[in-house]
């Protein structure tokens, strides 16, 4: 198993903010797969769902953890940061449980509308109002799909130290 760190997760569970904490402190490379998929598309996920669709949207991202899987732990372990849809599409969660280490970070339904409505990033599948509706109907189906990571962790109670127990058994 390479060493690889998949972060899961509901749009506002901080994998981004975890992930970029987590490879400070502890010397990794860091990856968001959206940022990915942007920087190699020229263009946001917002564009992307507009102009071409989820489907094609889920290809590319597919595409992209393939990439990144292909060429990671080259020289040192890798955090990825993944969309809060991506373990629930294609052969992506499959690929991620075979080639690393998956951690869900969980967070009540509260937690995840207190955080989006602090952020200023667009969230293609919470648009258009009823935030707290729509995140729990997505919570609903991607949950079955969370739950099946390596680690599950509660982002209420979450720190740094609690990522090096992870990082230090399988590493």
């Amino acid at each position: 198993m390479k060493n690889i760190f998949f972060f899961i997760g509901m749009p506002g569970t901080g994998k981004t903010f975890w992930g970029e904490k987590v490879s400070a402190s502890f010397g990794y490379d860091f990856v968001d797969l959206d940022w990915y998929i942007e920087e190699k598309e020229g263009k946001n996920i917002a564009s992307i769902f507009a102009d071409d669709g989820e489907d094609h949207f889920r290809r590319l991202e597919q595409q992209a953890l393939h990439e990144l899987v292909d060429k990671a732990g080259e020289s040192k372990p890798l955090v990825i940061a993944c969309g809060g849809g991506t373990p629930c599409f294609l052969d992506n969660l499959h690929l991620m449980l075979q080639q690393g280490t998956v951690v869900y970070l969980r967070a009540a339904l509260d937690t995840l509308v207190d955080h989006l409505c602090r952020e200023d990033n667009f969230r293609p599948l919470l648009e258009a109002g009823m935030m707290h509706e729509k995140l729990y109907h997505l919570m609903e189906h991607r949950v079955a799909f969370y739950e099946q990571a390596h680690y599950i962790v509660d982002v209420e109670n979450l720190s740094v130290a609690t990522f090096g127990e992870i990082i230090h058994s399988h590493v």
